[in-house]
């Protein structure tokens, strides 16, 4: 059974942070003296994971020149320019670096789950898709997603209707084929991928526990400074120089 350290961990990492009117790719908003995703890559590197692929766009040149090719995170790094196409559209982007299944997370979230159960569980099942989901009723963000029997989903991103009350949690396990059938340099979300997936009931869930923290506007970034701040002594084993 694959483990933490034989699942590359492909990061979307081209978001512009408009709403926290920074001139930064948002990984690399600082977090009491870190870029935001030093916390979470080096989560990660505790967690066993040691091959990542970077998806960059907006001023990709800031994370490549802290990141490099990770050998001071312990990790290794490759990079792919997303060109703009979307989340998916990046992924597609990416596909002749991508391992046939890997890990999908985004660069504006910081994620403390058991990450090698996540994986096993992608793996019992023998499935192509899978996303971690949290029971959350509105609280995080909106829910999209409703449960079904034996964990399948239904995933609606832009029209929420009553019955969701689990959220996606932006972690996923995914396998390359996947993407064979999207179009080259076209934009393309991976909100619309998962719909579509979970249409053709190809979905599944795997529920998580423990909140998630994004960093998509000036309120959650303040939110995640404080949780820094209150676990600091966890923290301070984790990040770079230290």
């Amino acid at each position: 059974m694959k483990q933490t350290e034989d699942t590359q961990v492909v990061v979307l990492m081209g978001g512009l942070g408009k709403r926290l009117n920074k001139k930064l790719p948002k990984a690399m908003v600082d977090v009491c003296g870190k870029p935001f995703f030093n916390y979470q890559l080096n989560l990660m590197k505790q967690a066993g994971f040691k091959n990542f692929l970077f998806c960059v766009g907006y001023k990709a040149e800031v994370i490549k020149n802290y990141f490099k090719d990770g050998k001071e995170f312990g990790v290794s790094i490759t990079y792919s320019l997303d060109n703009a196409l979307g989340t998916a559209g990046a992924l597609k982007n990416a596909y002749e670096y991508l391992d046939e299944d890997f890990m999908l997370i985004y660069g504006d979230s910081f994620m403390d789950v058991n990450y090698s159960e996540i994986i096993t569980a992608y793996y019992k099942l023998k499935i192509k898709a899978m996303i971690a989901v949290i029971k959350n009723e509105n609280l995080y963000d909106k829910s999209n997603v409703i449960l079904r029997d034996g964990g399948i989903i239904n995933y609606i991103k832009n029209s929420p209707v009553l019955k969701m009350n689990y959220v996606d949690y932006g972690i996923a396990m995914l396998n390359r084929c996947l993407l064979d059938n999207l179009l080259e340099d076209t934009f393309i979300n991976l909100s619309d991928c998962y719909s579509s997936w979970s249409n053709q009931k190809l979905m599944w869930a795997h529920k998580v526990y423990n909140r998630f923290y994004e960093i998509g506007t000036k309120e959650s970034l303040q939110e995640f400074k404080e949780y820094i701040i209150d676990n600091m002594e966890v923290f301070n084993g984790r990040t770079k120089n230290n």
